[in-house]
């Protein structure tokens, strides 16, 4: 069987700008229906990514949490156990749909090396795929052999999983239409890419995200893109009714598709 791979950006499953957690519950609920009826058709195994919103980044990026440890270990505490929580409301709300969403903490049992995934126990995942159920992970704070502590985003998650899995395709639900020539913030001529593929994706080169990100926003997502092969990836809009429902059944007509 096929798999297939989404990444939630925390803008679409919480009020990112929020400086305290706050969950959009609407969205949430809403995204878990597309999910359900796509799981429902039985086509592929999949696993889902979700980012931090506002569960994370406000302390992540108050203490700096991608760039080391330096003595601020209940900030560290604090944020995974934020993430923890938001990662338990995700898994409830699509078990409230009938998938079977399994919580995974990464940094429970992986490590981080200069800020790269160094170890990911892969097999465990294909053993909870084996049995069915949904594999539901976040980016987190994890313990980094060079520096202490370093930020494992969603995106290097899924880039990592589209390797050892071998997934077919994989879905980045953002806050955006897809990507565009220039940043749709900033420039109002800016246009949305249809199609690329491997060579052209090189030649994009996206503006910083308008919003604080510790993750590098859309050019970071597009440096972990670069690094997948053999796939099909879809970057759209999460917060458009139905488009992640598309995307997951192979409409092209919507955001970004990327062929790798």
């Amino acid at each position: 069987m096929q798999t297939t791979l989404i990444k939630l950006g925390g803008s679409i499953i919480t009020r990112k700008r929020e400086s305290e957690p706050c969950l959009d519950r609407q969205n949430v609920s809403r995204i878990a229906e597309e999910i359900a009826a796509f799981l429902g058709k039985g086509s592929s195994a999949l696993v889902i990514v979700h980012g931090a919103g506002s569960y994370g980044h406000p302390i992540a990026g108050k203490y700096n949490l991608a760039d080391g440890l330096n003595g601020n270990i209940v900030p560290l505490a604090q944020c995974q156990a934020l993430m923890n929580q938001l990662n338990a409301i995700i898994c409830l709300e699509l078990a409230a749909k009938n998938v079977p969403a399994y919580p995974f903490q990464l940094s429970a049992g992986s490590m981080s090396s200069n800020k790269k995934i160094s170890d990911f126990n892969v097999g465990l995942m294909e053993k909870l795929l084996a049995l069915n159920v949904v594999p539901v992970i976040f980016g987190t704070p994890a313990y980094d052999e060079k520096q202490e502590c370093s930020i494992i985003s969603g995106d290097q998650i899924i880039s990592r999983l589209s390797s050892e899995l071998k997934a077919s395709r994989v879905v980045f639900a953002t806050d955006v239409d897809g990507i565009f020539d220039k940043n749709p913030d900033v420039h109002s001529d800016a246009r949305l890419i249809r199609s690329l593929d491997s060579d052209g994706l090189k030649k994009v080169e996206a503006d910083a995200s308008s919003a604080a990100d510790v993750t590098g926003g859309m050019d970071g997502k597009i440096k972990w893109i670069r690094s997948m092969k053999d796939l099909t990836c879809h970057v759209i809009n999460g917060n458009v009714p139905e488009a992640l429902a598309g995307a997951l059944s192979g409409d092209d007509r919507t955001g970004t598709v990327i062929k790798l």
